[in-house]
This record gives C-alpha cells, sequence and structure tokens, in this order.
C-alpha cells in the first residue's frame, strides 16, 4: 500500500496524509482523521515535505517512513541512519556504507527485526555518523 505522511515546517507538526489532490497549479494533502487536527497541506511551497512509507514496520511494529531515524543492528554492528531514497526496490539508509558494510531496507524482508525508530529528521537534531 502506498502512503504518505507530511512535515509542516511552519507549525513543527507531522500529519497522517489521508488523500492527496492534484490540480492544474498546486497539489495539496488532506488529513481528515479524527485523532489529528484537520488540515490541508498545499505542496507547492517550501514548508511542506512529503515523505513515503518504505512498505515495512520496526521490530516495535511502528511503521518505517522516508525520513526515519532508526537504529539497526547488522551482523554484530550496530549504527543509527537515516532512511533516505528508494532505488531499485532498496531504501537506502544513510550513511549507506558504514563500518564495512552496505546498509539497506528491503521490502521482501519479512519484518524488520534488527531495525529500531528513535525519530525523524524533523524532530531529531542530528543523525549520529
Amino acid at each position: 500500500m502506498i502512503k504518505f505522511r507530511a512535515w509542516d515546517k511552519k507549525t513543527k507538526t507531522m500529519y497522517e496524509v489521508k488523500s492527496i489532490v492534484f490540480t492544474l497549479q498546486s497539489m495539496l494533502c488532506v488529513n481528515k482523521k479524527a485523532v489529528y487536527p484537520e488540515r490541508t497541506l498545499y505542496l507547492d511551497d517550501d514548508d511542506t515535505i512529503l515523505m513515503q512509507y518504505t512498505g515495512l514496520k520496526d521490530k516495535n511494529g511502528v511503521e518505517i517512513f522516508e525520513g526515519d531515524v532508526v537504529i539497526a543492528w547488522s551482523q554484530g554492528v550496530k549504527g543509527t541512519f537515516e532512511i533516505k531514497r528508494r532505488i531499485d526496490g532498496l531504501w537506502l539508509l544513510y550513511p549507506s556504507w558504514k563500518d564495512g558494510q552496505f546498509w539497506y531496507l528491503s521490502p521482501t524482508e519479512d519484518g524488520c527485526e534488527t531495525i529500531e525508530i528513535i525519530g525523524n529528521i524533523y524532530e531529531l537534531e542530528s543523525v549520529e555518523e
């Protein structure tokens, strides 16, 4: 399933996107879920950032989105990474090359038992390198 969330730089608020409407001049996201404040975000300005769901969940069952900051473990090595971009079906972690390993998420993985979300790049100060 394709899902998005949106970060509003002005209010410093993350919104769940319920629908995206394309017009001739702009694109807007509409959120009408009762848990979140009702809000229409216009994506034709630089104050709204759209992030895509990876289709994967972390070890706690939390959905992993582009822009999330995660702690990942692999072969005894642990690191803090940002979910960066999708290339050829893989979600690259940033930094992608760390401790002699290439770090990525694959949509074919059955759960991400070695990944835990600790926040996102807009609400955390920085990603450890």
